[in-house]
């Protein structure tokens, strides 16, 4: 018996063994991979010593990863809402093998009509206050959680470039929506604003990495103490 070769890919987990010239492959399809990357490694690597040949090497989930097994462990969907951000935070997710159990749909809504037309969100709101302003992310975000029974919706509105005198380049409004059912009347909801550096599109798509990120952390928050922030 001679092996061949053992790798971990992106997405694949392949162990290869020849005997009377005959290949055997194990394979783990991508939503394995996606809920539980960490533990393939550790079993690829136990497996290599007693094949004779060297540990695999290492590697470590990415935060989206994480934040998709997370989404998988605790059974939630998303729904987006997004301007700045127009799509990222959903494509971002669906990057990660298995993400279609996942998503639900997004919203994106550039103009100030969109967010009226497709999410409700108010005119007044809108008059009182900057579009880039958690006020109108946390209308944008609850409109979206309305509108799908996605049990989570994110929503993003802000700026990457010098076109307002009164909000700085990079600044980002985000919010989080968490229902407890498809007919929640009374979810929880999270906002925050960030201020990032970097390109155009640099901007957006740390802007999409980290509300994925924060998703996680506002559910488990939720979880020891509901309520609003």
């Amino acid at each position: 018996m001679s092996v061949l070769r053992g790798g971990i890919g992106d997405g694949n987990y392949v162990v290869a063994i020849r005997r009377m010239k005959v290949s055997r492959f194990c394979h783990i399809g991508d939503a394995l991979i996606a809920a539980g990357r960490a533990s393939v490694a550790r079993a690829g690597m136990a497996l290599a010593p007693s094949l004779g040949i060297p540990a695999l090497p290492r590697f470590s989930m990415t935060a989206i990863e994480r934040v998709a097994a997370f989404m998988h462990e605790h059974s939630l969907t998303l729904v987006t809402a997004e301007s700045c951000t127009a799509g990222l935070i959903a494509a971002t997710l669906a990057d990660v093998p298995g993400a279609g159990a996942l998503l639900d749909c997004a919203f994106v809504v550039y103009s100030p009509d969109a967010k009226c037309r497709c999410l409700g969100v108010s005119a007044r709101t809108l008059a009182r206050h900057n579009l880039t302003s958690e006020t109108v992310a946390r209308e944008m975000a609850l409109g979206a959680a309305r509108k799908s029974p996605a049990l989570v919706a994110i929503s993003n509105t802000g700026v990457t470039d010098s076109i307002d005198s009164e909000i700085p380049a990079g600044t980002q409004c985000f919010a989080w929506v968490f229902k407890s059912g498809g007919a929640d009347a009374a979810p929880a909801v999270y906002s925050e604003t960030r201020r990032f550096s970097g390109s155009r599109n640099g901007i957006r798509e740390a802007s999409a990495r980290y509300a994925l990120v924060r998703l996680t952390e506002y559910f488990d928050e939720r979880r020891g103490a509901p309520g609003r922030r």
